[in-house]
């Protein structure tokens, strides 16, 4: 297996020396653009239908059977309205997966439609979704600890439904505890092998949210003249947040990727007979 040096630096050169990070940030864009979308126009229905509204009615009017009526379709319309957008949210999940190990592969066949895998199947990412958190939840009920564990356990899920688009949620679950089996401490290792972006996010939004502090009190100060400086040197600061934010991101993901490939690989090879 591929040490985290070398594992990063698979993901750091797909993304850069093989120009992947333009496709994956286009795609991610897209893919999050259409999820949020789909939210607002969610968020807009709900609340142009009265539901949100209705909710409070009760406090206002007393329970009166009327306004238990509304206050029941208030909570099923908002049940409906979460259900769905933590469906967007696995589709987005399941085609992001599938992206990155695309990347993980150099595979670039059909890479911008891979990206929407998950909206063709969005009762299955549903499934799915709602199981591993179920699960987790569950374990976590009984300590932090157990819960913590279980995380790890059923991590890979997703890259598992990514490469078997065709297995039950149950299956990727199964598959994700296998192939992570003695492997969830090393996975632990690899995500704090960021720890360098990780102290550069902290560093760069302590110093963004430290101008915002100077700002309320210039403006409290009445000292409007240096408003005007300390937003100039603020914007950089937020835009090289997000910046950094961005490129962490993908670099994790597609890192995170890569260790799936590898620990799948590695599991399979020990499971064949000598």
């Amino acid at each position: 297996m591929m040490s985290n040096d070398e594992i990063r630096g698979l993901s750091w050169h797909r993304l850069w020396e093989d120009g992947w990070f333009w496709r994956v940030l286009a795609a991610a864009l897209v893919v999050g653009f259409v999820v949020g979308m789909g939210n607002f126009v969610l968020e807009l229905s709900f609340r142009l239908a009265g539901f949100a509204g209705g909710l409070a009615l009760g406090s206002a009017e007393g329970l009166t059977p009327a306004a238990l009526v509304v206050i029941a379709w208030g909570l099923a319309a908002l049940l409906v309205l979460l259900s769905v957008r933590f469906m967007l949210a696995a589709c987005q999940t399941w085609g992001l997966s599938r992206l990155y190990l695309k990347v993980v592969r150099d595979d670039r066949e059909r890479w911008f439609e891979e990206s929407f895998v998950g909206f063709k199947c969005p009762f299955e990412a549903f499934w799915l979704i709602s199981l591993q958190c179920l699960v987790i939840s569950l374990w976590t009920l009984l300590f932090i600890v157990p819960g913590i564990i279980a995380a790890l356990r059923y991590s890979m899920v997703w890259y598992v439904r990514a490469d078997n688009p065709d297995w039950t949620a149950r299956q990727c679950m199964d598959e994700s505890a296998r192939i992570m089996e003695g492997r969830k401490w090393s996975f632990v290792v690899f995500i704090f092998s960021y720890w360098k972006w990780l102290v550069a996010l902290v560093a760069l939004l302590v110093a963004g949210l430290s101008l915002v502090g100077l700002g309320c009190y210039v403006a409290f100060s009445n000292a409007y003249a240096w408003i005007v400086p300390v937003i100039l040197l603020g914007l950089p600061i937020f835009l090289a947040f997000y910046a950094v934010a961005f490129v962490y991101g993908f670099h994790s993901s597609v890192g995170s990727a890569a260790f799936y490939c590898e620990i799948s690989r590695e599991a399979s090879a020990a499971d064949m007979p000598v």
